[in-house]
């Protein structure tokens, strides 16, 4: 059972065939992969462009809200990406914590304030 719809070609010789859309487009020399693959690199360039804009995002709602979780602040971040809070993490300016099984992440300068009196 064929997975895709087949298209009917007439050869040079005048002969009625069938072919994959795959084999007409390398007939033809269309290679879409390589446009789709420097679509998908540009845009996970703008991506890594716009992370600033989203950690301050992650540090003024941590600074107006408090200690919460990845998924809180996923859910509060447009476009959010893994490596916005993790280097925030790795500078030092954004602290991780453990709550049971739950990480739980915090500003460094309020993390350890709320102890003392």
């Amino acid at each position: 059972m064929r997975n895709e719809d087949w298209i009917q070609i007439t050869t040079p010789e005048n002969k009625k065939m069938i072919a994959s859309p795959s084999y007409i487009k390398k007939l033809l020399g269309i290679d879409l992969s390589g446009i789709f693959n420097r679509l998908q690199r540009a845009e996970n360039k703008l991506d890594k462009l716009e992370s600033p804009s989203r950690q301050e995002t992650i540090i003024n709602l941590l600074r107006e809200n408090g200690k919460h979780s990845r998924i809180w602040l996923e859910n509060r971040v447009y476009n959010y990406q893994w490596y916005d809070l993790q280097e925030l993490i790795k500078t030092g300016i954004v602290i991780e914590t453990k709550s049971g099984s739950v990480s739980m992440y915090d500003l460094a300068s309020q993390g350890s304030g709320d102890t003392t009196q």
